[in-house]
């Protein structure tokens, strides 16, 4: 059975790659210039930050822009998640795959899967292995180490794993087996204190100073109050319908399917070992994502929120075989989720943005005797651009030499090279 999972994850790969976004989401755009800059660190997402320039840099050659390097790691992070996915409903239930699969898919995760441009689908899959390897040591098949591991390689992907915190930490406590808190605990902390220090000392340690993307504490004040930098107070109702939107934009499905399950063959069915886990891992981030404000507003920020939906999945899959046994139960499920998986559809095709933009490139003809400054867009460029997006572009060239700025707009064709001179 395990090996029929790889064409699941090969499909889905496919599809993933054939509905690549082509827009930028969330902090995307920004990103993008982030890496076009030759950074290689985000505070908050440092081995993410990493992932994606060290991709920029392998595609060179090819001329490859940071979308597209957003682009195939988010569509591996998707292929990898359907996989750990996949490996962990095994443990739960033996059915067709294909269920969790549409779950999976009922989710916000198809749109991270699907060429998103942003951080999460990065993190997705270490959340998925982090929850699977938590299983496996419940049930005495892995040392607590190599969960300390995925918890740690999922903190450096994105600093958001910290809220987590508190599920890792019950582990040996559910194992009865306290003596797993010494072997946990220096590793845990060393670790983390390198996170920590290479995230605020990246300067003198590499020269190159990690880039900051939004505040780093951010949560809800209860009250507003005049002045203040948030959009709404945690008692507003504004606060309330973004909160619902993200909950909708992550999973509508999940939480009232697991609450019917646990009210249906009894609330204890929650504190068993193995869902107390998930449980807490699950309201760690639900709970956050009650205080925490959406810097970029929920619209763009839903994704951020969205993570909180992948221990949920998990605890889901463990009330399938629950629910296969009640074809009422069974019929809801799958008519919601297919109903969901069409509403997350139409969000991936928006996204597609089918036909796509090809690329041109770009030659702008200077005097190579003169100083200056070329920027398109904001971004520092060379007068040659072998490869660029087509679209409109605004330009600003800072002539030192002749103490003159020209002000243009580059209008970029597919397959085409755009050729502009400047007169001294």
């Amino acid at each position: 059975m395990a090996e029929r999972d790889w064409y699941w994850v090969f499909l889905a790969l496919c599809f993933f790659w054939l509905h690549r976004s082509q827009q930028f989401a969330g902090d995307g755009e920004l990103l993008s210039r982030i890496t076009e800059g030759g950074k290689w660190l985000v505070e908050n997402e440092l081995l993410s930050q990493a992932a994606i320039q060290l991709l920029y840099r392998l595609t060179a050659y090819w001329h490859w822009t940071p979308m597209e390097a957003m682009n195939v790691l988010s569509c591996l992070g998707g292929a990898l998640s359907v996989w750990m996915l996949l490996r962990f409903a095994r443990r739960f239930y033996n059915g067709a795959c294909g269920w969790p699969m549409l779950l999976f898919v009922s989710s916000g995760f198809l749109i991270y899967s699907c060429g998103h441009t942003e951080y999460y689908p990065l993190l997705l899959p270490a959340l998925f292995l982090y929850g699977y390897g938590a299983i496996a040591y419940l049930r005495g098949e892995e040392p607590i180490t190599l969960v300390v591991y995925s918890f740690l390689l999922a903190t450096a992907l994105h600093f958001a794993m910290l809220i987590a915190l508190p599920s890792l930490l019950l582990l040996p406590f559910l194992r009865k087996n306290h003596r797993d808190y010494r072997s946990m605990s220096p590793r845990l902390v060393l670790f983390l204190l390198l996170l920590f220090l290479i995230r605020n000392h990246s300067q003198f340690l590499f020269g190159h100073k990690a880039s900051g993307l939004s505040p780093a504490w951010n949560p809800l004040p209860l009250f507003a109050y005049e002045g203040m930098y948030r959009y709404y107070a945690f008692f507003d109702w504004r606060h309330l319908i973004d909160w619902l939107y993200g909950w909708i934009m992550r999973s509508w499905i999940f939480w009232p399917m697991i609450l019917w399950q646990a009210y249906s063959v009894g609330v204890r069915s929650l504190f068993e070992n193995e869902r107390l886990f998930l449980l807490v891992y699950t309201l760690c981030f639900t709970l956050w994502s009650l205080i925490w404000h959406p810097d970029l507003g929920m619209l763009k920020d839903w994704d951020l929120f969205a993570i909180e939906a992948a221990p949920c999945l998990l605890l889901l899959i463990t009330y399938l075989p629950v629910i296969r046994k009640n074809p009422f139960r069974w019929t809801l499920l799958a008519t919601a989720a297919i109903a969901s998986a069409l509403l997350m559809y139409s969000y991936v095709l928006m996204k597609a943005d089918f036909p796509r933009k090809g690329y041109g490139s770009a030659l702008i003809h200077l005097d190579p005797n003169s100083d200056y400054t070329l920027t398109i867009d904001g971004l520092n460029r060379e007068v040659s651009i072998p490869r660029i997006r087509e679209g409109i572009y605004n330009g600003k060239l800072i002539d030192r030499t002749h103490r003159r700025v020209h002000d243009f707009h580059m209008v970029i064709q597919a397959d085409h090279l755009t050729q502009i001179t400047f007169s001294p």
